[in-house]
């Protein structure tokens, strides 16, 4: 194995990644000036419910199907099961959005299938350490509900709906295309060996509990404030989650490498070293885009999301709750990628409910206050947990670095950048940051330059 494979894609997915936000801001502004919140909130409230059903429906994929592929398991066996899974769930719907008049929901659940073919297609992908490919397409997404999202603006909910579905389904033929070789080698045999079903439930299981600790800051949030807020709320919170989510572009990224790496190495002492390492780089980097946002997001707010301002202190609480984020989410890759994902069964279970719970208690009370600073709390009760469980300690100084620094930024306003060099200083001072690891990153980009 060269040890050096997969680390020129993660800066791939970087800057793929940071392409696609590019095209999702420009997305927001049409939503938030073309569409009325009432309308923009009540299409998200369906999109959360829409993810969710996808968690359960897609059972902790693609990230669990990674290793199995690596490890040559029956992975013919899940896909007929699921399969089969999604289509029951697709009839159900069907019927429940006739009965509760979301017909122009009917994009949303005729998208659910797909949605399984999609994942197998980026699991085979990454397994091959192409995990830029799986990139490219979440980038075309992102692009194409721009462009649908402005076409479709007269047709209000349904128009939101069809821009979100066709913008998922064409790039999805771009990744099964590409991962042809791979889905014709796992699925060209049916199986359906229970055995091997239930071994990847329990696994898969585990999965979708860490899966959730980002769906706390998206999905499950805006399904439970659609219940107990009005959809203005939503609205609101998926504005001030998607310009706070830009902080979690380098943990993202990473988490592939991460995967493949931890699935590849065996020796347990070199993988842990490795994902040491990578969590460093991820949380330094993460809390310097933290900084740039909180720097200038009342500019930003004021220049082009005008009709929400006012919304800037949820993204500062936001940004420190996804800081925390771009620890724990490496630590929980790389037990996925060792298939020990029982590991975060208790963190994560304890995390979601506490998330849950508080959101029902504050929302009716504090609304959007209440959601974020319950968000803010469950991330960082899974940061203390896992960190804890991996003996990881030296992470734990986020949870005093992330609030100081990013609230203080907040304040100081354009003064807030200011905090940059301070904030480097402090890493290299907790040993957050190493010359070493600076070394590294340039190696990697200087390899990319010369590519």
């Amino acid at each position: 194995m060269v040890l050096t494979r997969g680390k020129k894609e993660v800066a791939y997915v970087f800057f793929l990644f940071m392409f696609s936000k590019f095209f999702a801001y420009f997305t927001l502004l049409v939503f938030a000036n073309l569409y009325n919140q009432e309308v923009y909130g009540q299409a998200s409230f369906i999109f959360a419910i829409f993810h969710l059903v996808v968690l359960f429906t897609c059972l902790g994929m693609p990230d669990t199907l990674v290793p199995w592929l690596m490890k040559k398991k029956d992975t013919s066996s899940v896909f007929y099961f699921f399969l089969g899974l999604n289509v029951v769930v697709m009839v159900i719907s069907l019927l429940l959005i006739t009965q509760l008049e979301y017909q122009w929901a009917l994009p949303f659940v005729l998208l659910l299938p797909f949605m399984l073919l999609d994942y197998f297609a980026r699991a085979v992908v990454k397994s091959y350490y192409r995990y830029d490919l799986a990139q490219w397409t979440s980038t075309l997404y992102v692009a194409l509900t721009l462009i649908f999202a402005y076409l479709f603006r007269p047709w209000e909910q349904f128009g939101i709906a069809l821009a979100y579905s066709l913008a998922y389904f064409i790039p999805i033929l771009f990744i099964v295309w590409k991962a042809r070789k791979g889905l014709k080698e796992v699925l060209g045999i049916f199986n359906l060996r229970l055995q091997a079903i239930k071994e990847y439930m329990m696994q898969g299981s585990a999965t979708l509990l860490i899966t959730t600790s980002f769906a706390l800051l998206t999905w499950i949030d805006a399904s439970i404030l659609g219940f107990l807020a009005p959809f203005t709320s939503v609205a609101q919170y998926n504005v001030a989650g998607a310009i706070a989510n830009i902080v979690a572009a380098v943990p993202l990224s990473v988490m592939h490498f991460i995967l493949t790496r931890s699935a590849a190495v065996h020796e347990e002492r070199k993988a842990k070293k490795i994902l040491e390492r990578s969590t460093r780089v991820s949380y330094v980097l993460a809390m310097l885009f933290g900084i740039l946002i909180n720097a200038m997001i009342f500019a930003i707010m004021r220049i082009f999301f005008p009709q929400y301002q006012g919304i800037e202190i949820f993204i500062a609480i936001l940004s420190v709750g996804v800081s925390f984020y771009a620890v724990y989410s490496l630590l929980t890759t790389y037990l996925i990628g060792r298939m020990e994902q029982y590991m975060t069964v208790m963190p994560m279970v304890v995390a979601a409910g506490l998330n849950v719970v508080l959101d029902i208690l504050l929302v009716p009370a504090f609304g959007l206050y209440g959601i974020t600073l319950a968000t803010l709390f469950a991330h960082a009760v899974a940061l203390v947990l896992l960190t804890v469980k991996l003996r990881v300690y030296q992470f734990l100084w986020a949870l005093l670095l992330s609030p100081c620094m990013l609230f203080t930024t907040y304040f100081l306003q354009w003064w807030g950048l200011l905090m940059l060099p301070g904030a480097l200083f402090v890493f290299f001072l907790v040993g957050l940051l190493t010359k070493e690891d600076l070394a590294i990153v340039m190696q990697v980009l200087g390899r990319i330059v010369k590519r």
